[in-house]
């Protein structure tokens, strides 16, 4: 069965062509199609969020270990086109946060003849907190089939006679999953004094070309 997006256009069960390539892009640059081919599915996924820094105090008479929460995954879209002879696409792909960042966006833009969805754009997860036990958000996406990443895990905190231990969150993965794309970085900590949250991975986008 299809799937039917909003605008009417559909990524089939059976596109264009027998035979097929993968190719994947980890960076900025313009695609053009294989030759020969007849339609594409692509994965737009974006960067992941970093986690937040972590800080605790372990100098005075009480011993506070602080930690941080998750970066959110990056978001996703999936679009399908029927090309004509002089398509192309401006592919941008989103790093991942370093610690306490947010994600970059990921955005796959066609130009020239073809039918099916337009511009797919995906939104890199926000970063994690260490001020707030709350993770990252995951990024949105619009376009095509627009999916939402994960939010990145909170950070747990435990507490005796006035002081506290925390324990840092993980970082949630992106809207659509290869490997660890778009994944966000995890949360810092425990920590004594100042930790950086760990960076949220790159994000990628995937096309596969029906000949």
């Amino acid at each position: 069965m299809p799937i039917i997006f909003g605008d009417g256009t559909s990524i089939s069960s059976e596109p264009s062509g027998t035979e097929n390539k993968v190719r994947a892009f980890g960076g900025d640059t313009q695609y053009t199609p294989s030759s020969g081919t007849k339609s594409i599915r692509v994965y737009c996924v974006a960067g992941g969020g970093g986690g937040g820094d972590a800080t605790g105090d372990d100098s005075g008479e009480q011993s506070d270990f602080g930690a941080s929460s998750g970066g959110g995954g990056g978001g996703a879209a999936i679009g399908f086109y029927q090309i004509g002879s002089n398509f192309t696409a401006t592919i941008k792909v989103g790093n991942g946060g370093s610690g306490n960042n947010s994600g970059g966006e990921s955005k796959f833009t066609p130009a020239g003849q073809y039918s099916g969805n337009g511009t797919l754009d995906a939104s890199g997860g926000q970063r994690g907190f260490g001020n707030s036990s709350f993770g990252g958000n995951g990024g949105g996406a619009s376009g095509g089939f627009p999916l939402t990443g994960h939010k990145g895990n909170n950070r747990s905190t435990s507490s005796s006679a006035g002081q506290y231990f925390q324990t840092p969150g993980n970082g949630g993965v992106a809207g659509y999953v290869f490997g660890t794309f778009g994944r966000g970085g995890h949360g810092s900590g425990p920590t004594g004094g100042f930790s950086e949250g760990g960076s949220g991975s790159g994000g990628i986008i995937v096309v596969y070309e029906f000949l």
